[in-house]
């Protein structure tokens, strides 16, 4: 209970510091109204603490800022810890991105008329377009032609390099990656982005990883390295191979290498779940299980399978 009222006026006496510090930004942003019917200049925060919600609704706003009639000028700021520091860099690329940001947006409601020079992105962005759930899946139909590419430095040359070396992996390999939901993730979440949130009403879509060992073996004897992926998960596998690689608790995982094996995979098996959203954006075919209700089926598409 003390950590907890501790938590509370941490939180709120850094949100007054803010809104102190916002004061002179006021001015600005009274300038902003006066020259908006020349141009919308907006300020909003991007939701980064869940990664699904991260790269799915960032990427939709990615879409939807190349449509001809978008005439905005936006700014962003990250609202929490960074759940993949790869896509990070890339939206920093792609978007106006700064930490002093939040100032501004702080300063934006002290004037009238906000509501039309905010905007946030998450799942629903009040009452602005829905940027998540099956809307990822009908943008990128959308946009097919303009998908985002994933960027490689030399860094991450050498990241893929030592990982295919160490797991005895030839280039031409094909691999199949491997999923499975439990509740560990959003419990870390929780505890590393102070989010005091309950989750648990996720939790009938977690599955059990040693359920999936017959599959796994199957896979092997078709010829495919599986890899199990995972960013905090629960439980190890009771499983081993010289073609299974249980990434998900490995040293070598990285951010980059959560992008990159999604990317490359021939395809992914997994339960519905934030982790899915970059298989989406690279058009990778999906075996989905564990889908019930049926509300957890973001959109049907040619490349998806569906098991309950």
């Amino acid at each position: 209970m003390v950590k907890k009222i501790k938590l509370i006026l941490k939180k709120y006496s850094l949100l007054i510091i803010k809104i102190v510090f916002s004061i002179p930004f006021v001015p600005f942003i009274i300038f902003i109204r006066l020259i908006s019917p020349l141009k919308i200049i907006r300020f909003g925060k991007i939701r980064t603490a869940e990664y699904g919600h991260f790269l799915g609704a960032t990427y939709v706003y990615l879409m939807l800022q190349r449509k001809k009639n978008f005439n905005y000028l936006d700014f962003f700021f990250f609202d929490n810890f960074i759940s993949n520091k790869h896509w990070a860099k890339i939206l920093k690329k792609n978007i106006k991105i700064f930490k002093i940001i939040e100032l501004l947006y702080i300063a934006n409601f002290f004037v009238p008329g906000y509501q039309r020079h905010t905007y946030n992105i998450k799942d629903i962005n009040g009452k602005n377009e829905k940027i998540y759930g099956s809307y990822v899946t009908q943008t990128i139909n959308k946009f097919k032609r303009n998908t985002l590419e994933l960027e490689l430095e030399n860094g991450n040359r050498d990241e893929i390099k030592r990982f295919l070396i160490k797991n005895k992996i030839k280039k031409k390999s094909k691999f199949v990656v491997i999923f499975t939901r439990d509740n560990n993730y959003k419990k870390k979440v929780n505890l590393i982005g102070n989010l005091n949130m309950d989750f648990s009403y996720h939790d009938y879509m977690d599955c059990n990883i040693q359920n999936f060992i017959p599959t796994i073996k199957h896979l092997n004897k078709l010829g495919y390295t599986v890899i199990r992926m995972g960013k905090f998960v629960k439980d190890k596998i009771h499983y081993k191979s010289k073609m299974f690689i249980d990434y998900s608790t490995s040293e070598y995982k990285s951010d980059f290498l959560d992008l990159w094996l999604k990317k490359n995979c021939e395809f992914a098996i997994c339960s519905p779940s934030g982790f899915a959203i970059p298989f989406f954006i690279f058009n990778k075919p999906i075996v989905f299980v564990n889908c019930i209700p049926l509300l957890n089926i973001f959109d049907m598409q040619k490349n998806h399978f569906f098991f309950t």
